[in-house]
């Protein structure tokens, strides 16, 4: 059995602490055993996507320190960042790093398949699912959302035009949000609008950063995490 460290993220612990706590939910609902750091640090993100590769190298080293210091072997996160550079960069630059990385959502759907976690009939909603980037063009992670939300008793997923790897981005990632506000938020609006044409009450996303941002540029739409879908 995969010995799983739950990591959460700078943006979850920081900016949108509710994600973690629906995640820790559903993991502790579901019995599942796993470790979490007592002092996370960042992935190393922004620095590796700035140019700040040498200072992005010294993250991932003390992060495998730290991971070697539980008994674990599978990495476990909610953001897709997270999961994008420990899955592609952190193998690049780390000559040891063994470890199977897997986000929420494939969590998720494979809880579900394997009958481990009981969802609760939600009242009837319509909801849609925005893609987000490193999720689906970095990770090539599409249809395990679709499945769990699917799962959700109550729940009607309908989608957007632009879907899966024809995804629009929110306009919140790699710093587009804080060093191009108004670009970020144009293209925040046009995808919340996109949202708004299916019909649905509820936008879905699987990424802090896309959820934290649509948000903000919401009016007429909830904007929630996956994890929240299954939880509230």
């Amino acid at each position: 059995m995969s010995k799983i460290l739950l990591f959460h993220g700078c943006m979850n612990r920081f900016i949108t602490p509710q994600v973690s706590e629906t995640t820790l939910k559903i993991l502790k609902d579901a019995n599942i055993d796993f470790e979490s750091l007592d002092r996370e640090l960042c992935c190393g993100f922004v620095l590796y996507e700035n140019g700040q590769h040498a200072a992005a190298v010294e993250v991932m080293k003390k992060n495998q320190e730290l991971f070697s210091e539980y008994d674990i072997d599978t990495i476990l996160t909610s953001c897709p960042t997270c999961a994008y550079i420990f899955k592609i960069h952190y193998p690049e630059h780390l000559p040891d790093w063994n470890y199977k990385v897997v986000h929420m959502t494939e969590f998720l759907a494979k809880l579900i398949d394997e009958k481990k976690l009981n969802i609760d009939k939600k009242p009837a909603v319509t909801v849609t699912f925005h893609d987000p980037c490193h999720l689906t063009r970095g990770l090539k992670i599409t249809e395990e959302p679709r499945s769990v939300l699917n799962a959700i008793p109550g729940l009607k997923l309908v989608e957007m035009e632009h879907s899966r790897e024809a995804s629009k981005c929110c306009g919140a990632g790699s710093g587009m949000r804080l060093s191009f506000s108004s670009i970020a938020q144009a293209f925040a609006e046009n995808r919340i609008a996109e949202a708004e044409k299916t019909g649905a009450t509820i936008l879905v996303t699987a990424c802090p950063t896309c959820m934290l941002h649509l948000q903000e540029n919401a009016k007429n739409i909830k904007v929630i995490d996956i994890s929240e879908a299954i939880v509230d």
